[in-house]
């Protein structure tokens, strides 16, 4: 199923295969056909998007480069535990990296991302999602802000996000294959990759890819002029509705208890963790309502650095100003 949704997106895939030092690629458009062609040694990868190439249907052909992809249809996210150079993961690694696979894919959910495809790669965990997208110098800046914020968001002592797999033309790891790479042992096995179920894989629509670079690149803009940009509107912020607010831009999480919720921080981009509750918001009685982060990249912040912002409170007052 992942090899027919993947020429069907791609149209032509490119089949490589690493085996002891040689490398060498085939082009398909037909899924059964690429199935008969996987060698059972080695490392087998694919390309992830539509290119401007025609079929070989056998070794030999040269590999696609970034200027031979016309279109972006695949957008994937690799989580690598931290472990010895040259060595599969442990099992326990493995589940750090899957771990923190789900927290990203959490993170995209709350901004309206449908469900990706998720894979075990051997030694870490995948993310993908569909799209369709012109694989131009906009595009790669776009993707180019997302890869590095995450980056920064995902990647600790113990897990690697992999900034770099989203060049046009990258390769991934051809699920239902071996992962032979490194030094096997028993606590360190080679393990047959794999991905699991998905009911319906939609795709996620260019407007949402930009609008979360924007959210993601926005904070970064601003930080330095929060303190001479004065919050200026309309309303009687006393009668903002934070939750509402929050939920709309798509960073609201829960309920604490009393007046406290939890939320997403604009600027989680920045943390070098994160926890529980770690960001809240309060709904006031009187006067406005307040915002709290503990990071220490956030002291000082509060409500008026997240209206200036976003810049739409106005949106969610029940009173305007005289």
């Amino acid at each position: 199923d992942y090899i027919d949704q993947l020429i069907a997106d791609a149209g032509v895939v490119e089949l490589r295969h690493f085996n002891q030092g040689r490398i060498q690629s085939a082009l398909f458009d037909d899924a059964e056909t690429l199935r008969q062609a996987i060698p059972d040694v080695g490392n087998c990868f694919t390309t992830l998007n539509r290119t401007k190439r025609a079929a070989s249907y056998c070794f030999g052909a040269d590999a696609i480069r970034d200027d031979q992809i016309v279109q972006i249809v695949r957008l994937p996210f690799d989580f690598d535990p931290a472990r010895p150079r040259a060595m599969p993961s442990t099992q326990a690694e493995l589940e750090l990296a899957k771990a923190r696979a789900d927290e990203c894919a959490r993170y995209l959910r709350m901004m309206g991302w449908p469900d990706p495809l998720v894979a075990m790669s051997g030694n870490g965990w995948h993310l993908q999602y569909r799209t369709i997208m012109p694989a131009t110098a906009e595009t790669k800046s776009t993707l180019k802000v997302i890869y590095q914020a995450f980056n920064e968001m995902f990647s600790d002592d113990f897990v690697k996000f992999d900034p770099t797999v989203r060049n046009p033309s990258r390769i991934l790891r051809l699920y239902g294959t071996t992962n032979r790479k490194g030094t096997a042992t028993d606590e360190r096995p080679h393990r047959k990759t794999y991905h699991l179920p998905i009911e319906q894989w939609r795709q996620v629509r260019p407007h949402q890819v930009e609008k979360l670079a924007k959210r993601l690149e926005k904070p970064r803009l601003v930080i330095d002029e929060r303190k001479s940009t004065p919050v200026s509107g309309s309303s009687d912020y006393s009668s903002l509705d934070a939750v509402q607010w929050f939920s709309s831009l798509g960073l609201y999480e829960h309920h604490v208890e009393d007046n406290k919720h939890a939320v997403i921080c604009p600027w989680e981009h920045e943390h070098s963790d994160s926890s529980p509750n770690d960001t809240i918001i309060f709904e006031a009685d009187t006067g406005w309502p307040g915002f709290f982060c503990h990071h220490a990249h956030c002291e000082g912040r509060n409500i008026r650095d997240v209206m200036a912002l976003f810049g739409d409170a106005d949106q969610f007052c029940t009173r305007r100003l005289a």
